[in-house]
């Protein structure tokens, strides 16, 4: 992977989990527990990422980056089905609150996704060619693990602020429609 995006999907699920623990903090007692169980996956998934400077465990991570999105998809049908059938009180009050931290979430989840396909399909190419590696090396040419020096280590500086950047852009704003986010604007006004 490129040096420059090469943390952004660890960033992502920083992000996704913090949102999923967010919504967590308000809703109703099933659906805490499993947003906390993807929440707090996602956050060690992230920090094992940042640690490894890769994918860890590329085919099961993608099956864990899509089940939060299953979960938000299978949520969105089902709070739909019983607003309309009228069981809308049963659903909790926070149901329509978290819809938009849910969807800005499976944004960031998308992204953990995509670095987990595309690290199973090069370890699929790899394995289909045989022949001989010297040093376990990234598509760009760069070894593993090793340090970077003069404009390929600003590049990389640079791309880890970018994603730092566009990350907070999509997980503020998530974080700020759950309804811990509103409440913290009011012990901000004190």
């Amino acid at each position: 992977m490129l040096a420059f995006i090469r943390t952004w999907p660890a960033l992502s699920a920083l992000g996704a989990g913090l949102v999923h623990l967010a919504v967590a903090s308000s809703s109703a007692v099933w659906m805490s527990v499993v947003l906390i169980v993807i929440g707090l996956t996602e956050l060690t998934w992230a920090i094992t990422a940042l640690t490894l400077q890769r994918a860890p465990l590329p085919r099961r991570s993608l099956a864990v980056a899509l089940l939060p999105i299953a979960f938000a998809g299978g949520w969105a049908l089902t709070s739909t089905a019983a607003h309309h059938s009228g069981m809308a009180m049963r659903m909790g009050p926070s149901a329509a609150s978290v819809s938009v931290p849910l969807a800005l979430a499976c944004c960031l989840d998308l992204v953990m996704a995509f670095a987990c396909a595309r690290a199973v399909r090069l370890r699929n190419r790899q394995h289909r060619v045989a022949r001989p590696v010297l040093a376990r090396t990234e598509p760009d040419g760069a070894a593993l693990g090793t340090a970077q020096t003069g404009s390929g280590a600003i590049r990389a500086l640079a791309g880890i602020l970018l994603g730092a950047v566009l990350v907070a852009g999509v997980t503020v704003p998530a974080l700020g429609a759950t309804d811990a986010g509103r409440h913290a604007g009011m012990h901000m006004q004190m």
